[in-house]
């Protein structure tokens, strides 16, 4: 997320000793509402963009992804609000330090009227008892807590908290979003006397950078900041930036992605889809996903999904899970590994196209019945 930078040169942003040593994404922050892009909760007709200018700002949780905009939007309000603004970490805060800061919160409303805002970042590492500690001073409207999370609420925060905050998505940012912010963020950099970026820098190199960062708009200003780095070097083409950068792909081994892409796996499957299954077991690979953890979801999907249209597969699958669990030569690596994904991906097309018999026909087959079908026409 950045600012909407000046077209005046002289316009542009002083830069101080601080500032200077900053990241690019951190001085192209935003300072209002109004600069923040790609997210429609604060957009001029959004939800919470209406809740703050008409001054009944709730205790809230801003769920998203890493650069979606969490922190900018709660920097923002703070200052619209014209609160007093405090920002804590849950991987170095204590409980101690919490309640210390309610405390502070209590005295300031009492002497001065003013309200305190607590933005509380990964929030979902706090352990139950360190988010209790919150209940107390957000009922009793001590301190608006803004709490952002990339992991999802349910799961992580307690529902105690939950029922005094009120949950905002943030929505992944998009290409022409992050391009947007990168084109403002380039012509805050160029110097005073300069209008023209340096050529390596244009439009199709700037896209390029756009989709490469997924919808992370931090990531995006960093890679940015480095191709600035190398151009004004001299004698660097786009090729050799391109070519210095490192894809990561997003995925975590215990939270949403590590469900998502597990399940996105046994849909592909299911709905007859090879190309889409073969992404998704490449995926889960290349990000380090355990062995084990795959092939007993494939054992699930040769039993569930294909069942007796090819009922040779749960041998396959339970003889690989149980070559990986108890360290034998045998691992869903290995030629009898790949042949199994394809034959099930056969089967569960074989059987999806006899139920889509089934139920257009309204009949049942042999096959259907060896298959134990029941009647489709409901």
């Amino acid at each position: 997320m950045m600012r909407d930078s000046p077209a005046s040169p002289v316009a542009k942003k002083i830069r101080t000793k601080a500032n200077r040593v900053a990241p690019l994404a951190e001085r192209m922050r935003p300072d209002n509402l109004d600069d923040v892009f790609g997210q429609e909760l604060v957009g001029p007709n959004g939800v919470l963009r209406s809740l703050i200018e008409t001054h009944r700002l709730p205790s809230m949780i801003l769920w998203g992804a890493s650069g979606t905009g969490k922190t900018t939007i709660a920097r923002c309000i703070a200052k619209q609000a014209g609160s007093r603004f405090i920002e804590m970490n849950a991987t170095s805060s204590g409980v101690a330090e919490c309640k210390k800061l309610f405390t502070d919160a209590a005295n300031e409303l009492a002497l001065t009227g003013r309200k305190t805002i607590i933005f509380c970042d990964e929030i979902h590492r706090f352990s139950k008892t360190q988010q209790d500690v919150f209940l107390k001073p957000v009922e009793a409207g001590t301190i608006t807590l803004i709490g952002a999370t990339t992991e999802n609420p349910s799961f992580k925060v307690v529902n105690a908290l939950l029922s005094r905050c009120r949950t905002f998505t943030l929505q992944k940012l998009t290409s022409e979003d992050i391009q947007r912010i990168l084109v403002r963020a380039l012509q805050s950099e160029l110097p005073f006397t300069s209008s023209t970026p340096p050529p390596p820098l244009d439009e199709e190199f700037l896209a390029y950078l756009a989709n490469f960062a997924d919808g992370d708009a931090r990531t995006a200003l960093n890679l940015l900041e480095l191709a600035i780095s190398l151009a004004n070097r001299g004698e660097v083409t786009k090729e050799d930036m391109k070519a210095s950068l490192t894809k990561t792909l997003v995925y975590d081994r215990a939270g949403d992605q590590h469900y998502d892409t597990i399940s996105a796996f046994h849909k592909a499957v299911r709905g007859s889809d090879p190309d889409a299954a073969l992404y998704y077991l490449a995926r889960m690979l290349q990000s380090g996903e355990d062995p084990l953890f795959i092939a007993r979801r494939m054992v699930v999907v040769a039993s569930e999904d294909v069942g007796l249209a090819d009922n040779s597969l749960l041998a396959v699958e339970l003889r690989n899970w149980f070559g990986k669990l108890f360290k034998a030569d045998v691992a869903i690596f290995d030629i009898t590994g790949q042949v199994s994904l394809k034959r099930i991906a056969e089967g569960a097309a074989a059987q999806s196209e006899l139920l889509r018999e089934a139920k257009k026909e309204g009949t049942k087959t042999k096959e259907q019945e060896d298959l134990g079908v029941k009647d489709m026409r409901a």
